[in-house]
């Protein structure tokens, strides 16, 4: 898929960069366009190949969020399509464990890199905040090893709760 095609599905939004919208979105959260600068940026949480995730604070809701900020330069055709994918198949999800998308917009030089021709170089996902910490973290908190009664019930129910779910979509 290339950019354009990101360009087309975006334009069949209502909204004018919007790729998707959750009908779980906080209401305080709602806008006509959606952008970074929406957001004041206080860490940034993960450096990856083709995005970076940051926590961040929603400036119209002051509700805490975790954003995916994917590079389309850095992206190759099927990582776009799967990311589209991962839009689709995500936001449609709803369970306790699994973390909601509330949006999916475009944005433009978030970076330096640039696409020439392409009016939009970036693909923000706005998720839920998972406030827990993650597994190593959790591990720390209980120096260092989990005994089998926290393994069991703070880690595996829930992750295969949230996988039967998941496949039972």
């Amino acid at each position: 898929m290339s950019t354009e095609e990101f360009e087309i599905a975006m334009a069949e939004q209502q909204q004018a960069n919007l790729l998707f919208l959750s009908p779980r979105v906080p209401k305080a959260m709602l806008r006509q366009r959606w952008s970074l600068e929406d957001y004041v940026l206080q860490k940034h949480m993960h450096q990856g190949y083709i995005a970076d995730v940051v926590d961040a604070r929603c400036k119209k809701s002051n509700l805490r969020v975790a954003l995916k900020v994917y590079s389309l330069p850095e992206m190759s055709e099927l990582e776009r399509v799967q990311l589209l994918r991962e839009i689709r198949l995500h936001g449609r999800m709803s369970h306790p464990y699994v973390i909601t998308v509330y949006s999916a917009f475009m944005e433009q030089g978030i970076h330096s890199s640039q696409l020439g021709r392409a009016k939009y170089n970036h693909v923000v996902l706005v998720e839920e905040f998972a406030d827990g910490g993650d597994l190593l973290g959790m591990m720390m908190r209980h120096g260092g090893r989990l005994n089998e009664a926290v393994a069991v019930n703070e880690v595996l129910r829930p992750l295969l709760a949230a996988l039967v779910h998941l496949h039972a979509q």
